[in-house]
């Protein structure tokens, strides 16, 4: 059955933002997304990746705003559309980081092995593909490489775990403005959540934006309206503000996936 113009619309994320100033955002979100479509629209947060992807395979989520690789999976293997992908601001890099205490015992890369490490999610970039590509890279096999390894689902819990010294270092994004990555910092996994001096051990390559896609039931004349109505929050003096805090974007723009090859390429790797 199609979701057509007129219907409800629920638009789900993933794990961010999941208290109650997030609720406050998304709840926003809805309402001018709502007015532009003319249709009643529900933002909704999953508690992690692997619940966002159930529920756009199970139809209780219609559009989406999802990490790299879970949307080209989503593309791929649930019939989605990629509508939209985010455009961060200018002069804006974003790369995933393998990160630990600035006090901790992991001072440089190679102390690493036999460390305790927390990753996000497998379908996560920056947060487990890219960096366990990068330490491969670095000439790090990684059988055998951490005493421990954990998956705790969001940036949010990443950065916890570390900063509460539960594990030794964690992947997460660093996101800059300039090519000095480590002086031009924008914004990292823990930049909301601890205070802690942290030391950021090994960067990846470049890491294409998020996108949002609609599901196999939104019909193509709704995916049409979806992608007008995003690309021109920015526009907008009210609704430009949310698309910064709750998608950490600039704008959104028409999804191009053959920017996305080196994600395929990571996710073919399957590290």
């Amino acid at each position: 059955m199609k979701l057509v113009l007129g219907s409800k619309l629920v638009f789900g994320t993933g794990p961010v933002r999941l208290g109650p100033d997030g609720d406050r955002l998304r709840e926003s979100f809805a309402s001018a997304l709502g007015q532009v479509l003319q249709q009643d629209v529900r933002v909704v947060a999953a508690q992690s990746y692997a619940d966002l992807r159930r529920m756009v395979s199970r139809g209780d989520v219609q559009v989406a705003w999802m990490s790299p690789a879970l949307a080209l999976h989503a593309v791929d293997e649930l019939g989605a559309a990629a509508l939209v992908s985010s455009v961060r601001a200018p002069g804006s890099q974003f790369y995933g980081v393998l990160f630990g205490r600035g006090d901790g015992r992991v001072k440089k890369l190679e102390d690493v092995r036999g460390a305790r490490v927390a990753w996000v999610d497998r379908e996560s970039c920056s947060g487990y593909l890219f960096p366990r590509l990068a330490l491969i890279a670095n000439g790090l096999a990684l059988p055998g490489l951490f005493a421990e390894e954990r998956l705790l689902g969001s940036h949010d819990a990443v950065a916890r775990a570390v900063a509460k010294g539960e594990v030794d270092v964690g992947a997460t994004y660093f996101n800059v403005i300039t090519d000095e990555w480590d002086e031009g910092q924008i914004a990292a996994g823990w930049s909301e959540i601890s205070f802690d001096p942290m030391r950021a051990l090994l960067r990846t390559e470049l890491i294409p934006a998020d996108l949002v896609v609609a599901g196999a039931s939104v019909d193509e004349a709704l995916r049409a309206r979806l992608v007008s109505a995003l690309c021109g929050l920015h526009g907008n003096a009210r609704t430009a503000p949310l698309v910064t805090k709750l998608f950490g974007a600039f704008r959104f723009a028409p999804a191009d996936l053959s920017r996305y090859a080196v994600v395929r390429a990571a996710m073919r790797a399957s590290v």
